[in-house]
């Protein structure tokens, strides 16, 4: 979360613009003193704003004792799900491979339909055995990950049964 958002000016402009940024960047570890250059805040300058949750991309900046984030680039959090996920993780465990697990997987391919999308879907059977069989589903269920109904799949699968992951190979 962007805090202590303060809007400041260089003594000398470039390109014609002089306004920059200062702020603090929060999570839940501590904050980061961050700066925001002229040239990268006239394209994100609508983000940059109190209060603000958000992804940043930085470059530390070790002129002084204590380290500054040099900010480049601004995502909202829906922007950041559409480019940075590189899948969604099902877990399912099969009963006995009968009508109950049929009717589960139907049930998940209609909450996939919903979300068709570009994000690659990727299913984790275990047997009774404990046994797994991890398998990319196709093409016609990939998903967008800011429609697809996390909550309705999780109804299907159980709680913490569905993830996004940014690894290419379906791990979380």
């Amino acid at each position: 979360m962007l805090t202590v958002v303060r809007l400041m000016n260089t003594k000398k402009a470039r390109n014609g613009n002089s306004r920059y940024a200062r702020f603090k960047l929060e999570d839940f570890s501590g904050a980061a003193e961050c700066v925001m250059w002229p040239e990268d805040y006239i394209r994100y300058k609508e983000l940059v704003e109190e209060d603000k949750i958000c992804f940043v991309s930085a470059v530390v900046e070790r002129k002084t004792e204590e380290p500054i984030l040099q900010v480049t680039r601004v995502w909202t959090i829906e922007q950041g799900q559409l480019e940075r996920t590189t899948g969604l993780v099902m877990l399912m465990d099969l009963t006995d491979g009968g009508e109950a697990d049929l009717l589960k997987l139907q049930s998940i391919r209609n909450v996939l339909g919903r979300a068709r999308g570009h994000l690659p879907v990727f299913l984790h059977l275990r047997d009774g055995n404990g046994k797994w069989l991890r398998m990319k589903l196709g093409d016609d269920l990939k998903v967008n990950p800011t429609t697809v109904s996390k909550a309705d799949l999780e109804t299907i699968l159980g709680a913490g049964r569905v993830e996004f992951s940014r690894q290419g190979n379906g791990r979380p």
